[in-house]
């Protein structure tokens, strides 16, 4: 019966945690969104043609797995984006989620 009651407290502090992920957006001055979308596409493009997923992320030792490197393989294609981002002069901004329901 703890173990029920510890289970549903855990569940419980998962599903705030999710409701409290920040935002994160993409500013520049003077940019419609048909503008950003452009420039949006182009760096998914971008890395889309340029990134190498075979890339050795190096060796897999002590606790790491396969999954450690596909995870390592996803934050280096993430930050190809972003530097092209910020590349064409956007800003990356962190909207809290109580700011997020107000707009």
């Amino acid at each position: 019966m703890k173990c029920l009651g510890r289970s549903a407290i855990l569940v419980s502090l998962l599903v705030v945690a999710a409701c409290a992920t920040p935002e994160y957006r993409w500013i520049k001055q003077g940019v419609d969104q048909k503008t950003f979308a452009g420039d949006r596409d182009t760096c998914v493009k971008y890395v889309n043609d340029e990134f190498n997923p075979y890339y050795d992320y190096g060796p897999i030792y002590g606790y790491q797995s396969v999954s450690s490197q596909i995870m390592y393989r996803s934050m280096a294609a993430e930050e190809m984006f972003r530097a092209c981002m910020y590349g064409k002069g956007y800003a990356r901004i962190t909207i809290q989620p109580d700011e997020a329901k107000k707009k």
